[in-house]
């Protein structure tokens, strides 16, 4: 959180940044939307995401635009995106959050991602599926 300016939300305090730790507010808080979250490296330059710490979040209602032809897949929604997105992660850890309502996957680990670690989370009412591991990504 140091390093990105801008408003986080946790479980139950809202801080612009960690180098203002002014408080914005007890109890439930919530943050502008986005698409999806995304941590991308590139393992075959040798560029990765490292060390990403994700703790106590929620990430729900990640929206997929299919656009105006719709969507078809093979068995599996194997092109399907996730809420979550990490590729070329090296120690990359989703813990104790909430990822709920996304129109894809929940979460996908792709090329070069590797020590990671998904624990006690709550996955649910996803489109496509939980946590999705594979070589490429959509």
């Amino acid at each position: 959180m140091s390093q990105v300016s801008g408003i986080w939300t946790g479980r139950s305090t809202l801080f612009r940044n960690s180098s203002n730790r002014r408080r914005y507010g007890a109890g439930h808080c919530g943050a502008p939307t986005l698409e999806r979250c995304v941590s991308e490296g590139d393992p075959q330059s040798g560029t990765f995401v490292r060390n990403v710490v994700f703790r106590g979040l929620t990430f729900a209602h990640e929206d997929w635009a299919t656009g105006a032809k719709g969507y078809a897949d093979i068995q599996a929604a194997a092109s399907a995106p996730a809420a979550i997105q990490a590729v070329g992660a090296l120690n990359f850890k989703i813990e104790r959050c909430t990822i709920a309502h996304s129109g894809g996957y929940a979460l996908f680990l792709g090329r070069g991602s590797k020590h990671n670690s998904v624990l006690a989370n709550e996955l649910f009412r996803h489109g496509a599926g939980g946590v999705q591991s594979r070589r490429t990504c959509t």
